[in-house]
């Protein structure tokens, strides 16, 4: 047979069959090759060596070939591939970045990874950042297609050994025992050959360090909030007391444990507060940060002309199937983030106050409820044009307690006032109606990200609030519940 001539096409073509099989060697033997024989290969050439490299797992062989293609990109010349200048293909760079990014966090060298992501000129069309992706107990932030150890937490105030019981399994995905060599060498493969079963349940966790490995279901995009969710019990070694439920959510790569993207619809979002629309309107285009949005506008005009404001407001309701769920307590700490953007109305002439979110709590202060405010005020005021809002989930973050009562005032929400309220989240609202005249609003892309540190939930509230109705008895839903106030027995 006639021997193939060394081109940059078949160097492509070997460089990715070398991928495909993760022969990391021989792809920076044949990158290696190319140089001596003064040909130029294109990023994706490059980005087939990287990948077999990071595919292998040798994270630092696949750093140093995508150096030595930032190396060509600055030198130029015939070092320079034909799609390396920021010609048409030049998204391939952004490809190779992602890799280098992918290859640090398998090694978990994350202080370089920001650093490569901060000092590279390639021209980003996309950025994957680094992740420690274990250790995590409240909230587990899920990479694509790629296994993540959960570490779960217990606290005992005298230090007793404490044992763990896996009550309920992710929905999607597969929950398994740490290996053997993982707990030995901290090598792959991290996981058990068999994933834990639905009869096995109550599951005793034999890691010593109380780890379990969740597998994402294999070729599946990532989900808008979480991928799922499992629940645990502690039990102490003497008295065999159990411990409430504890929740982990399985979040996106984004850390969303909630979202909706308004990609294909309105996602059961509502309207409240208006005359006759109860469900917003889908626009299924882009307009500036908006793409694929909904939107409503005011009906009614009702002022009140003692205070010059609107009696009525109508608000964004969340749905309940994806904001309203246990594993959102995993979120405190995190943040609430959207879009807004009005589509008219006059913002010089506002209502006030300008509850802009509202969360409640159904189950909280023992079942009369609990609901927190956060004001347009303190840096979140809003003059109707586009804005991307970002609220701390967290006490000292200007939330305040609504009394319910309008004799009574505003207080600042307390630490487990907010934990509970996000444990039994059961409302969740926008408002629309600033101004006291008509306006229309427009929202899209609204998460609850998780904290990057987790646990986040405070642990003084772990265990719940002594109920003003029973002293004896400590409740999640008894926070609120204070004696002293109105609202008590």
């Amino acid at each position: 047979l006639e021997l193939l001539e060394l081109n940059v096409i078949c160097c492509g073509a070997a460089l990715q069959a070398c991928e495909r099989s993760q022969e990391w060697r021989q792809a920076l033997a044949l990158l290696k090759e190319t140089g001596c024989q003064a040909l130029a290969p294109s990023s994706m050439a490059w980005n087939f060596a990287v990948g077999a490299c990071v595919k292998a797992g040798c994270w630092r062989d696949g750093l140093a070939a995508l150096l030595a293609m930032c190396e060509a990109k600055e030198g130029g010349g015939a070092r320079m591939g034909p799609d390396m200048d920021g010609g048409p293909n030049a998204a391939g760079l952004a490809v190779s970045l992602n890799l280098g990014l992918r290859a640090l966090q398998l090694g978990r060298a994350f202080a370089q990874g920001f650093a490569m992501a901060a000092v590279s000129r390639l021209r980003l069309l996309a950025l994957v950042g680094c992740d420690a992706g274990a250790g995590r107990a409240w909230a587990a932030d899920e990479m694509f297609d790629a296994p993540t150890v959960c570490q779960l937490v217990g606290s005992e105030v005298s230090g007793l050994a404490l044992t763990f019981l896996i009550t309920a399994l992710p929905a999607s995905g597969g929950l398994y025992e740490t290996s053997q060599n993982y707990r030995t060498y901290g090598t792959d493969p991290k996981y058990a050959p068999t994933p834990i079963q639905e009869h096995e349940l109550p599951f005793k966790v034999s890691d010593a360090l109380a780890r379990v490995v969740y597998v994402p279901p294999s070729d599946v995009f990532p989900p808008e909030g979480r991928w799922s969710a499992l629940t645990y019990k502690v039990q102490e070694s003497i008295s065999a007391n159990l411990s409430m439920f504890g929740q982990v959510a399985l979040s996106s790569p984004a850390q969303h444990v909630s979202a909706s993207t308004f990609i294909a619809g309105i996602d059961s979002w509502t309207i409240s507060g208006n005359i006759h629309s109860t469900a917003p309107t889908w626009q299924a285009f882009g307009w500036g940060l908006l793409n694929r949005y909904i939107y409503s506008t005011d009906e009614v005009q009702y002022i009140d002309f003692d205070t010059n404001s609107d009696k009525s407001k109508w608000y964004f309701e969340a749905p309940a199937g994806k904001f309203y769920l246990p594993e959102i307590a995993t979120a405190y700490g995190g943040s609430l983030k959207f879009t807004i953007a009005s589509t008219y109305g006059d913002f010089i002439h506002l209502n006030t106050p300008l509850d802009f979110i509202t969360l409640e709590c159904g189950s909280c202060n023992s079942g009369r409820g609990i609901r927190l405010v956060r004001f347009a005020d303190n840096g979140l005021e809003w003059d109707g044009r586009e804005k991307v809002v970002t609220v701390i989930l967290a006490v000292g973050n200007y939330w305040r307690r609504d009394p319910m009562n309008s004799a009574m005032p505003f207080t600042d929400a307390t630490e487990c006032e907010m934990a509970a309220v996000l444990a039994g989240l059961t409302r969740l609202a926008i408002l629309g109606d600033f101004t006291r005249a008509g306006e229309g609003v427009a929202l899209d892309d609204v998460s609850i990200r998780t904290a990057t540190q987790q646990p986040s939930f405070p642990i003084a509230c772990q265990q719940g609030c002594v109920c003003a109705h029973d002293p004896q008895f400590r409740r999640i839903s008894c926070c609120g519940s204070d004696e002293d106030t109105y609202y008590a027995f």
